[in-house]
């Protein structure tokens, strides 16, 4: 929890210089780069090794991000190697998102089906969503093989469970409930 709330108060600061800039949607595409590279567990290692001189560190970042990302976000970066706390930058880009959502009026929706769906139903969920939700939706597609078929949507918080397995799951319940009688 400490850590969460440290990762809040670096991500508001960040907000708040790129809103001061109106680089808000731009620093939000690079904390989206962020997250994905620093999803790597060989990088985060390498990053958080404190046998690494911080100067090696940064050197890393800069060669892995300085033609995918602006100006800005690789200099938020470095003064947050530079402050000892780049084992919460995936942390600090999340949370990012996360205020970027809420102060853009966006919510996020989990879309999972046993396989890949294409652009045009995605369209249509998406449209849907925002139909009955009033807002803009960012949609992302999981693909779980194991439900079988059909999807399980998640959106504020809610959940609605369509798949074959959920079905299977509730049929065998019932199974063993057995409320069959014998009369002879």
């Amino acid at each position: 929890m400490k850590y969460e709330n440290i990762s809040i108060r670096y991500a508001k600061a960040l907000f708040n210089l790129a809103q001061e800039l109106n680089l808000v949607q731009i620093v939000a595409d690079d904390m989206r780069i962020i997250q994905y590279v620093f999803g790597f567990k060989e990088l985060n290692q390498t990053i958080n090794n404190p046998i690494i001189k911080q100067s090696k560190k940064i050197s890393i970042v800069k060669a892995l991000l300085k033609d995918k990302i602006n100006e800005i976000s690789l200099k938020y970066l470095i003064l947050v190697i530079r402050r000892k706390r780049e084992n919460l930058i995936y942390d600090i880009a999340n949370q990012y998102i996360n205020i970027y959502r809420e102060k853009m009026g966006i919510k996020l929706a989990k879309f999972r089906s046993a396989i890949d769906i294409n652009e045009n139903i995605k369209l249509q969920v998406i449209q849907v969503l925002k139909n009955i939700f009033a807002s803009d939706i960012e949609l992302v597609t999981i693909v779980e093989p194991k439900l079988i078929g059909g999807f399980v949507l998640s959106i504020d918080g809610k959940r609605y469970d369509a798949s074959i397995r959920n079905k299977l799951n509730r049929l065998s319940k019932e199974f063993k409930i057995n409320i069959y009688e014998k009369i002879f």
